[in-house]
């Protein structure tokens, strides 16, 4: 009987090992997801989002019938784009006035003196609160770890400046959003515990200042740590980043060009969203030398501005001055409490994190306060997500159940008192969120039924190019290639679906239905025209299911090999090149067959091959590497390009292929086809005018450029008339 109940007991014990947890960052520039079992001691893994990145921008934008997330966003109308959320959870509108520098999309008094955001959705001004705008996000950013958002339990990390009414609202974006969120930890507590568990073990007692500042935090929290153990001294929090910084700069620097062109480039939303982010990349300059000058072509005009680091320093000096006696306080109260505990400070260290201490003035400031130098040996980006995830596998007890940091049966301690507070919160009911929630809903339903259209959209669109390509490149057997007028008859038919898909008014405003019925009526006079070339299409497809299946057979049985013996002759440079070179003929055969999601592997594999590499290349062999890996680029730009919705991925490779071939002309013509997908005229407008400037009759070319030459007046003619309505 005891030996049954102690089989029940493991069994148990296994089957909560396998619950996976996640941690999140939730970042007020970009966010981070981990992935663990319950019950792992060792360090997550980070979760890359759909186009392969470690973070994901925590914003959200609008459209027509779209909401945007992350990467998305980049595109689109900065006053229809919200991020920087955090410092809106649980603000009250009538106390937030300094946060509407911070925002392009406007604040507005929401119910209850909440802050919101009034965006253009739907046709309509739509106002949504801080708690909907973060459900969103959330949503986005668990749903890339797993299908089924609503069972996975993650753990996230917030400021330590969060009190009850901030805690309250990232329950209720959670709730909205329809994920288990089962706990918060502050961002330091996540840092601490991955600082733990990346060192080497021993009885050692030491102290450790962590400090951290990000885009809108400036926290700082001291930290002892022996064997097995952590227990916090003291800390400090406050609403301190380097966006504070980066205004600054913008608003002297939108001053000088007022003064010296007169130009007042805070006139239009658009230009002070240039502005910003011209600020940030200065920012990070100055950090590294002391005098830069700002040259910038904004509103037709050719603006050059000095900008030293002294006057950096100068007009940042007020915030400057709250550096210092922030650390010297978290120091002194750290030693109160060692005092009582009869010791003293003991080996200390100062662990440096986050983007805004690569400012100078701020980091000269700490290490004077702490008197010894600073350390990065943790990741700025992934820290806070890593101990997230390792907080939710050693801490949190099961559904129901809470956390227990502390205690017997614990492999590691974690002793922080304020972290009560935090969990008394999670204890308590989540109410007034049943209208959020079906907000939220009604919202995914029209997203999906948006991404199924966009989906068939690009079916007819791929079809018509993959169609054109086999018509043109048939074998002599089908009869095209000498029977010319009925070839033209297939092209012709092919080029009247391709120009009602891109000038045709009704397909903007098609069904899924009309792109099916284009499918069947191009399949039905494909038949009638040529009834040699559908049938020939028809073996076609039969022979890629084949390959498919082959495939995949081929992947079983490679998972059913043995590893490696790590013990063989490692291998060579040479083999290396010709196995990437043999990877990326197989990418190509695949694209032929259609199968773009396996030539992208293959040409992944393709270049992870070169990673391995440890001998030096001779002039000739990088030649032949840097050969091989522009046409992996190339090819998995147009493999994206067939894809629906991987733009980001096709301008990502075009860049990649730019870098070894500056002036490609199928880089510049795939990175310009993406852009015009994600309707940026004029940035696509540029790359076929390169290409146009390099193959002057580049047919394809020309054509795309009238297109988005028509597509950019028509903005134009659009703001005209609103001008007229506004001021006419």
């Amino acid at each position: 009987e005891g030996k049954e109940e102690e089989k029940k007991e493991e069994e148990k014990a296994e089957e909560q090992k396998q619950v996976v947890i996640l941690g999140i960052d939730f970042g007020s520039n970009a966010s981070v997801v981990s992935k663990t079992l319950a019950g792992s001691t060792k360090l997550p893994t980070i979760v890359q989002n759909r186009i392969s990145n470690a973070s994901t921008p925590s914003e959200v934008g609008f459209r027509e019938n779209q909401r945007l997330f992350g990467e998305d966003c980049y595109t689109n109308d900065p006053e229809n784009t919200v991020n920087n959320l955090k410092p809106l959870l649980g603000a009250k509108f009538s106390t937030s006035e300094a946060e509407k520098s911070y925002h392009l999309a406007p604040l507005v008094e929401g119910e209850g003196d909440e802050v919101s955001v009034k965006v253009k959705y739907c046709g309509e001004d739509k106002v949504f609160n801080a708690e909907k705008l973060t459900a969103m996000v959330l949503r986005g950013l668990v749903g890339s770890a797993k299908e089924e958002i609503g069972e996975v339990p993650f753990v996230m990390s917030v400021p330590r400046v969060f009190g009850e009414e901030q805690l309250k609202a990232v329950r209720k974006a959670a709730k909205i959003a329809g994920v288990n969120l089962v706990g918060c930890i502050h961002d330091l507590t996540a840092a601490a515990l991955t600082y733990a568990y990346t060192r080497k073990q021993d009885d050692a007692v030491r102290d450790v200042l962590f400090v951290d500042m990000g885009k809108t935090y400036f926290q700082l929290q001291l930290v002892r740590f022996s064997q097995n153990s952590a227990q916090v001294l003291s800390h400090h929090s406050e609403q301190l980043g380097g966006r504070d910084f980066t205004y600054r700069l913008q608003s002297h620097l939108s001053d000088e060009i007022l003064a010296k062109y007169k130009v007042d480039v805070r006139k239009r939303t658009r230009n002070i969203w240039q502005m910003n982010r011209e600020s940030q990349r200065l920012k990070k300059i100055l950090s590294t030398v002391p005098l830069v000058k700002f040259e910038y072509f904004i509103l037709d005009t050719d603006v050059s501005i000095p900008c030293s680091r002294v006057k950096f320093e100068e007009i940042c000096s007020d915030l400057l001055t709250r550096i210092q006696p922030a650390v010297e306080k978290v120091l002194a109260e750290g030693k109160e409490v060692l005092k009582g505990m009869d010791s003293e400070l003991k080996d200390l260290s100062l662990e440096i994190i986050g983007g805004g201490l690569i400012i100078p003035a701020v980091l000269n400031r700490i290490k004077s306060a702490v008197g010894v130098s600073e350390h990065r040996s943790l990741d700025s980006q992934s820290c806070r997500s890593l101990g997230s995830g390792l907080f939710g596998a050693l801490f949190y007890q099961g559904e129901g159940k809470g956390f227990k940091c502390k205690g017997d049966g614990l492999q590691y301690q974690y002793d922080d008192a304020s972290l009560e507070k935090v969990f008394e919160v999670f204890n308590g009911e989540v109410e007034g969120v049943e209208e959020g929630v079906k907000e939220e809903m009604e919202m995914c339903k029209r997203d999906e039924d948006f991404a199924a259209l966009a989906t068939k959209r690009n079916e007819v669109e791929e079809t018509i190019f993959r169609l054109r390509d086999r018509i043109t490149q048939s074998p002599e057997e089908v009869g095209l290639n000498s029977d010319v007028v009925t070839k033209d008859k297939l092209l012709a038919m092919l080029k009247e679906t391709e120009d009602w898909l891109l000038y045709d008014e009704e397909a903007d405003s098609a069904t899924i239905d009309t792109f099916e019925g284009k499918l069947a009526s191009m399949d039905s006079q494909m038949k009638e025209i040529s009834p040699k070339f559908h049938q020939y299409l028809e073996d076609l497809e039969i022979e890629k299911k084949k390959l498919e299946e082959k495939a995949r057979q081929d992947a079983a049985e490679m998972q059913a090999k043995p590893i490696r013996d790590k013990t063989e002759r490692p291998l060579k440079k040479s083999e290396f090149i010709a196995a990437s070179e043999k990877r990326k003929q197989q990418g190509n055969m695949a694209i032929k067959e259609d199968d773009y999601d396996g030539a992208i592997v293959r040409y992944k594999q393709a270049l992870a091959n070169f990673a391995q590499i440890r001998e030096e290349l001779t002039e000739e062999e990088e030649k032949q590497v840097n050969t091989i890996k522009l046409g992996c680029y190339l090819n998995m730009a147009l493999c994206y390009l067939k894809k629906p919705g991987r733009e980001v991925k096709v301008i990502e490779n075009c860049k990649e292929a730019l870098t070894l071939d500056p002036g490609n002309v199928k880089a510049l013509f795939r990175k310009g086809s993406a852009l015009a997908k994600q309707k940026d005229w004029k940035e696509a407008k540029v790359d076929f005018d390169q290409v146009l400037a390099k193959d002057a009759n580049n047919k394809a070319a020309k054509k795309q450029l009238a297109f988005v030459e028509k597509k950019i007046q028509e903005q134009k003619d659009k703001e005209k008339k609103m001008c007229a309505k506004m001021f006419g």
